[in-house]
């Protein structure tokens, strides 16, 4: 039997896990709350919501997951931020729309020692550009409500700098001036 462990803040995959384990007697999946872990063991597989896995990188003398294999969910805004170098230190990327079946062949594929990359998430992957430090930086002020004198104070550039990284920001996140805060 192999055990998978869903870890984020909300059960983004509520009803997909319920589903697996009535359907599945080869697969125990358990979700956790990211607020109540500190250290895993005896699992085979953990996927890990993209938001969290940040939080691991800055955190990361505070968890401990043994041996076990990992995998980022993401859903395709998340393929912007995520840098293409973080692909190669895990062992799979799947999307947060994935199917029931799809999540099983998934959860398979990588305990077999497969590093797989979700079709959904591969197709955004080779269709965007991540977004630099300073274009991320940018789009965190930005939902704040900062305007762009605000934010070359805040980041130590100039407001054109702001200006020009704002329209990099709106080409990559194929939205229209203004409405970026309900993108973020």
């Amino acid at each position: 039997m192999y055990r998978a462990l869903m870890l984020s803040r909300e059960n983004i995959w509520g009803g997909k896990i319920d589903k697996i384990n009535r359907e599945q007697n080869e697969i125990d999946f358990i979700y956790k709350n990211t607020e109540e872990l500190t250290t895993v063991t005896n699992v085979d597989l953990i996927f890990i919501e993209w938001s969290f896995y940040n939080h691991l990188q800055k955190h990361k003398a505070k968890y401990h997951f043994g041996s076990s294999k990992t995998s980022l969910v993401l859903d395709e805004r998340d393929c912007l931020l995520l840098p293409h170098k973080e692909l190669k230190s895990v062992d799979g990327v799947i999307g947060i729309k994935a199917s029931e079946t799809e999540i099983i062949q998934f959860i398979k594929l990588i305990i077999d020692g497969n590093q797989v990359i979700h079709n959904s998430i591969k197709k955004t992957l080779e269709t965007t550009t991540p977004l630099t430090m300073q274009e991320a930086n940018i789009l965190h002020l930005m939902s704040q409500g900062l305007n762009n004198r605000e934010i070359a104070s805040s980041l130590f550039i100039s407001p054109g700098t702001v200006k020009s990284c704002s329209s990099r920001l709106y080409r990559k996140l194929k939205v229209k001036i203004g409405s970026v805060l309900n993108y973020v």
